[in-house]
């Protein structure tokens, strides 16, 4: 037998519905205040000051180790090693040298915060070549200068942004989440870079052996370009490319992304494939 819900049941069931609602609603916000009161109250605020950290010893590798700060490595030939920072007050810089390796670190096992969303360190050198640098990071950025020589570069960050210049003996190897990523005026004998939606940048760029790009949601610009090879993927990113000799093979392939090609020379096999966006190349300009 099918029993029937009384009418004057549905206008008091919906009366105490919406009463739970408004009592529930308080609680939840009032949780919430509760959690960012109590964080607030356990971090400790922290303001930012300069500081200037004199290098001693002898380097031939630099290691960096930042959370927050954007770095950038300076070369000032008339000057002395040194490390400047705008930094934390209470969360200074260790600068050190072991072994051969200049090794610039920030770590704290405590909260903090600060109302200045900009501290910065600037590594000044006053020689231009160095066997290897070694850069990591959460949200800093990365600049490098165009006077400088490394062996080998393996630069990584989540949020920041990568610029690297210069020469690279060895291989130059950048990875980043959400940041972008761009190499100019820069030679190299391998570079292999990777993001997840950041975008990739090349301009003026010369390597030896092969060149490798990926990244996921990202769009990859390459403008005065020369390889051996070349390999650029992505999933729904643009790739456009300008003035680029590539003496090998070649292969640009991106699913739903548009691909751009002018005055592209390719010596070997060459595939520029994209499932459903445009190709397009000179003849099409």
């Amino acid at each position: 037998m099918r029993h029937s819900v009384p009418k004057f049941f549905l206008p008091a069931l919906a009366v105490l519905l919406a009463g739970a609602l408004v009592v529930t609603q308080p609680v939840l916000k009032a949780s919430a205040g509760f959690e960012l009161f109590h964080w607030e109250m356990s971090a400790v605020k922290d303001t930012l000051t300069t500081r200037t950290y004199p290098i001693s010893g002898a380097f031939t590798s630099i290691e960096i180790d930042e959370t927050v700060s954007d770095v950038k490595i300076a070369y000032d030939a008339k000057g002395e090693a040194r490390v400047v920072c705008r930094e934390f007050t209470n969360h200074p810089h260790t600068i050190t040298v072991e072994g051969g390796v200049l090794k610039v670190t920030m770590e704290s096992s405590d909260m903090f915060y600060t109302d200045d969303r900009d501290p910065e360190l600037t590594l000044y050198l006053p020689g231009n070549q160095y066997e290897s640098l070694t850069f990591a990071s959460s949200t800093g950025d990365l600049e490098t200068s165009s006077q400088l020589t490394f062996g080998t570069v393996r630069a990584e960050t989540s949020t920041g942004d990568l610029e690297i210049a210069g020469k690279v003996t060895g291989t130059l190897t950048a990875t980043a989440s959400t940041g972008d990523i761009e190499l100019k005026n820069l030679q190299a004998a391998s570079i292999e870079v990777g993001t997840s939606t950041g975008s990739i940048e090349l301009e003026k760029v010369t390597a030896d052996g092969p060149v490798q790009l990926s990244t996921t949601t990202g769009d990859v610009e390459l403008k005065d370009l020369t390889a051996a090879a070349l390999t650029v993927s992505t999933s729904t990113g643009d790739i456009e490319v300008e003035w680029a000799t590539i003496r090998g093979d070649a292969s640009l392939t991106t699913n739903t992304g548009d691909i751009e090609l002018k005055q592209y020379t390719v010596m070997g096999n060459n595939k520029a494939e994209s499932a459903s966006g445009r190709v397009r190349t000179d003849w099409d300009f």
